[in-house]
């Protein structure tokens, strides 16, 4: 019955694409390469521009192939080909590029891993693509033997165009027969701010050279291109053991967890390695409880009270860690600052990190310094943070944690990348993680993208994380433009303690969030473009009109539109879940149920001359071109077209 109702909605949508003329983009694609078994994805067509996607010939005959060829493709999926369900065993079992983040004119190098139950002969295809226009392309004939896994490595030929992002996309043909695809990503830019996703790292503890590629090619596979160094210093007021000239080659941490040196400098260098940034964790403004004996002195400090009797301190921590407490002094007292500077630049200048992720505690209430003046601690981080960058040159990143001096910093600092710590309480539902995307993508310096640590499953003591909740999450934040701090060497954050007891990540999970993040990094140029802003043009999903707020059972649009009428479209599914907290805290959140024969009415301020639809949950992210109709309405132009499949998130790209 489902299949059915599938079917119709295609025909559907074949038949409306002949109501309005919107022309395909010409396919020039290189010759395969006459020997077998090599491929050369040479550059076919001309530059994409990260505002739109190249202008090429059209031509009404391949418009009309391109329908019928979609509308074959997916009949056969229905009713005889290969589905999501089909039993056939996957040809492409892994793949992967060698770097997370690639400067223009670097050929970036896949890796395709194939394999079969039987032996066969097949034709493996990549191509690399600005949405549905194809940059390179190659194809070559392989054989496959039975149980015998084969790995070939591709060179693509990119255009140099900077801050520009490709879906790379594989394909396995037998005979005319497409058996197989899979999709990865590659990034073409200068600069990790403009587009961060941003991983954390943990265990610094003596390791092999295997041990040290493994944990940097982890995050390699999901495009990260920070690497957050969480608690890896000695002490909060003074990281580094030792000196800049005869550093220590092992410490303890605030833990007492093993540092070595060797591991430290052998993460950052691979992370470099694969155009990662590394950034050293520490809060702004904290010491040991012994911090006199540091010649730091309590004349620094912040307290409770006008008298300098009480002053302010994060804990109590475990009794087993380095401190109980870790006291607070004024960030804009300039002996403190000239002090966090020095001990700062000495760990920087050892360990080669890009930059530091320096922390706060939120809102701590009425604080006085020791002469019973106010501080006003939002605006006191402010010249800390200013110094940080401008003298010791070092990339900046602050967390305001729930927002707390988010303002100040955003106005008055010279940032890396946007980043704040949001919590349940800060706002629990879908649509409050929407709005503070959005606020910060609103605040940010042009060319600053935003980062938001978001912590799932909490309070879930399951052996692994809810797949459910975490691809919800993921798919709002990315919806909304914004990366999602999740992931590390631990598998996944479950708390703001990152070396904390954590949940495993399933293999089903995993896969999923290797789709997302490559889908998040190949369409980067509209889900994340700062031109496209949200728009309140009328959508309507199977006959009603969407709601600005999400809700159970419905469907939940989060579009934007740039000023040439361009629109993305985010279509996110919450048919069938259990609850509309973001966070998930139990991991009791139930997968959405899919959709299909998704009939759209979106109003537009102009009539587009295409349409195109992807989704990290169907067809392997790739995108396609689907068939629209245009009407007037009561409410103006708009318009029509029918998304056959909406599981968790679809995007809908609406240009000329």
């Amino acid at each position: 019955m489902k299949k059915a109702k599938r079917a119709v909605a295609l025909i559907t949508a074949f038949i409306l694409s002949f109501t309005v003329f919107f022309p395909v983009s010409a396919i020039k694609a290189s010759a395969a390469d006459e020997a077998p078994g090599r491929i050369e994805c040479e550059t076919a067509l001309p530059s994409a521009t990260a505002d739109g996607a190249p202008t090429l010939p059209q031509y009404l005959l391949q418009r009309i192939a391109a329908v019928f060829e979609m509308l074959r493709t997916v009949l056969r999926g229905l009713f005889g080909g290969k589905t999501e369900e089909s039993e056939e065993t996957a040809l492409i079992k892994d793949l992967f590029t060698d770097k997370a983040r690639y400067l223009p004119g670097e050929a970036p190098a896949l890796t395709v891993t194939l394999a079969s139950d039987t032996d066969r002969d097949i034709e493996l295809t990549v191509r690399a693509a600005f949405f549905t226009s194809p940059v390179c392309e190659g194809t070559a004939r392989l054989s496959l033997k039975a149980g015998e896994p084969l790995t070939q490595t591709v060179k693509l030929t990119l255009p140099e165009t900077d801050f520009t992002a490709y879906a790379v996309e594989v394909y396995v043909r037998d005979g005319e027969e497409t058996v197989d695809a899979a999709m990865t990503a590659v990034e073409v830019a200068s600069d990790w701010s403009r587009y961060p996703r941003y991983g954390y790292l943990t265990n610094y503890t003596a390791q092999t050279d295997g041990e040290l590629d493994a944990a940097i090619d982890r995050l390699n596979r999901f495009h990260m291109t920070g690497l957050f160094f969480y608690d890896v210093m000695d002490r909060h007021d003074q990281p580094l053991a030792g000196t800049v000239q005869a550093p220590d080659e092992t410490w303890q941490t605030l833990a007492k967890q093993t540092a070595v040196l060797s591991t430290v400098k052998g993460l950052v260098d691979r992370g470099h390695a694969r155009g990662m940034n590394s950034y050293l964790y520490n809060l702004l403004f904290g010491a040991y409880q012994d911090y006199e004996e540091r010649g730091i002195d309590p004349a620094w400090g912040l307290y409770k009270d006008k008298n300098g009797e009480q002053q302010d301190y994060h804990g109590e921590l475990p009794g087993a860690w380095e401190t109980q407490r870790i006291y607070l002094f004024d960030p804009s007292n300039e002996n403190w600052q000239d002090r966090y500077l020095k001990v700062t630049k000495d760990a920087l200048d050892v360990f080669g990190y890009d930059g530091i992720q320096a922390d706060s505690l939120g809102n701590r209430g009425a604080l006085y310094d020791a002469a019973g003046n106010e501080v006003d601690l939002a605006e006191a981080y402010v010249p800390l943070l200013n110094r940080l960058h401008d003298e010791l040159g070092a990339r900046v990143i602050f967390n305001p944690v729930s927002g707390y001096g988010s303002e100040q910093t955003l106005n008055q600092t010279d940032y890396d990348i946007v980043y704040e710590e949001f919590w349940p309480h800060d706002g629990p539902g879908y649509g409050d993680l929407r709005d503070e995307a959005y606020r910060l993508r609103e605040k940010a310096a042009d060319g600053k993208g935003v980062v938001i640590a978001a912590y799932m499953d909490r309070n879930n003591t399951d052996e692994a994380f809810n797949p459910a909740g975490v691809l919800l999450t993921d798919a709002v934040l990315m919806a909304s433009g914004a990366a999602h701090l999740e992931l590390g060497d631990t598998g996944m954050l479950k708390s703001e303690y990152y070396p904390g007891q954590s949940l495993a990540v399933g293999d089903d999970l995993a896969a999923a969030l290797e789709r997302y993040y490559s889908f998040f990094v190949a369409y980067e140029n509209i889900l994340r473009n700062a031109s496209f802003r949200p728009t309140d043009r009328k959508t309507r999903v199977n006959g009603k009109t969407v709601s600005e707020a999400p809700s159970q059972n419905a469907v939940w649009c989060l579009n934007r539109e740039n000023e040439n009428g361009d629109m993305v479209l985010n279509f996110i599914n919450f048919k069938g879940v259990s609850d509309m907290g973001w966070a998930d805290a139990e991991g009791a959140q139930t997968m959405p149920e899919r959709r299909t024969a998704v009939r759209v009415k979106q109003y537009v301020s102009k009539a587009p001359g295409h349409v195109y639809l992807a989704s990290p949950d169907i067809n392997a992210g790739i995108m396609e071109e689907i068939p629209f109709s245009v009407g007037v309405g009561f409410s103006g132009l708009y318009i029509a077209f029918v998304m056959p499949e909406l599981h968790i998130w679809n995007t809908v790209y609406v240009t000329d």
